[in-house]
């Protein structure tokens, strides 16, 4: 389950809202009246099944307009909402305008509190839809929080299904790669999000599972968004699925480490291969001596042939011959220490090979 907080801030229905916006409900009314969409206050009242009476107390001012008589008009007659409570944009709502317009309704308890409105999964359907009747919004279950955080906006939880945001909301002030809630005509998803409103009117979806392909969203299509600010769950992480991940992880930093030793050792026989002239400590400027020791493979890294001596010191040879690339062989080596500019292992003295006897007992 997901909470998730709006940006807006919507009214209650048995709110009353402030005295402008009711100087402004009233000019709507003569703005129709004048147009000829309606022929009369009564009519206007009984299209929008208000009492007349009622309204009358409104427009002689002893009243003030209720946000359920405004939801009504915003549904009938196109009645700007933005036009009511901020003043901005033309008094009635245009096709376009329309088809993106969606009242919020909120619960509240005795308090005045409002409530968090819980959708669970089998009603994410019916709350996507084009018109969500206020019933509706009754029947959904809804608690409280007690962190203070929960309680000075609107906030949603929504049932999540599926698995698309394991690894682990409408404005243009949505925060890029963030997790939200995206409510649209017919469907709810949870997902992080990269805001392309500005580019091309669109929202692009991207899930945290990487089995799940991004996809976008036009915004023509998008309902509601709301910014996940906590996830509440009764599950905790597979200890299996935790440890799979991290051998996963670990064989993929080995295949990496082996790929980068292959590397290096191709350099390595590069560099030894081209033409140089005899630096001090070249081998064949340094005395050679003689050691009583066992070849021994080592399984480290890429693997490696070594000889172990009779003092336990261990000696890599650069290039040991195939003759002598058997594990266990004994006998006695000619060596030359050599210095190496680059070296991938932690093991041993690197040596040439100058001569050795196979100890065949």
């Amino acid at each position: 389950m997901v909470i998730s907080t709006n940006h807006q801030s919507p009214i209650t229905n048995h709110q009353i809202v402030s005295n402008i916006v009711t100087q402004r409900f009233i000019k709507c009314l003569e703005k129709l009246r004048e147009d000829n969409r309606v022929r009369s206050s009564r009519q206007f009242a009984m299209t929008l099944d208000y009492l007349p009476q009622s309204l009358s107390e409104i427009l002689k001012g002893r009243r003030d307009v209720t946000i359920d008589l405004i939801r009504k008009a915003a549904e009938v007659y196109r009645v700007n909402p933005a036009y009511l409570f901020l003043g901005e944009g033309a008094m009635f709502l245009s096709d376009e305008d329309q088809s993106g317009f969606r009242m919020l309704t909120v619960i509240t308890d005795a308090q005045n509190e409002e409530r968090i409105l819980h959708v669970p999964e089998p009603a994410q359907a019916g709350y996507a839809g084009e018109y969500v009747r206020p019933e509706m919004i009754r029947d959904l279950p809804s608690f409280t929080l007690p962190d203070f955080k929960y309680k000075n906006q609107t906030h949603r939880s929504f049932d999540v299904a599926g698995d698309s945001m394991e690894p682990s909301l409408w404005e243009t002030g949505i925060k890029n790669h963030y997790v939200y809630v995206v409510v649209t005509r017919r469907d709810v998803f949870v997902k992080r999000l990269v805001n392309n409103i500005v580019a091309d009117r669109s929202l692009e979806l991207h899930s945290d599972n990487e089995f799940y392909k991004a996809f976008t969203v036009p915004l023509g299509d998008v309902r509601e968004i709301w910014y996940a600010r906590v996830k509440i769950s009764p599950f905790l992480p597979s200890p299996q699925k935790m440890l799979e991940r991290t051998y996963s992880e670990l064989k993929e930093l080995r295949q990496i480490i082996l790929d980068q030793s292959r590397t290096l050792q191709t350099l390595q026989t590069t560099l030894a291969s081209l033409p140089t002239t005899q630096p001090p400590n070249h081998p064949s400027t340094m005395q050679s001596h003689h050691i009583k020791g066992t070849v021994s493979y080592q399984d480290i890294g890429p693997g490696f042939w070594g000889i172990i001596d009779e003092h336990g010191r261990k000696w890599r040879p650069m290039h040991l011959p195939k003759a002598l690339q058997k594990n266990g062989l004994r006998g006695i080596f000619e060596i030359l220490e050599v210095d190496e500019e680059i070296s991938i292992f932690m093991w041993g003295n690197a040596v040439e090979i100058v001569s050795y006897v196979i100890d065949e007992a």
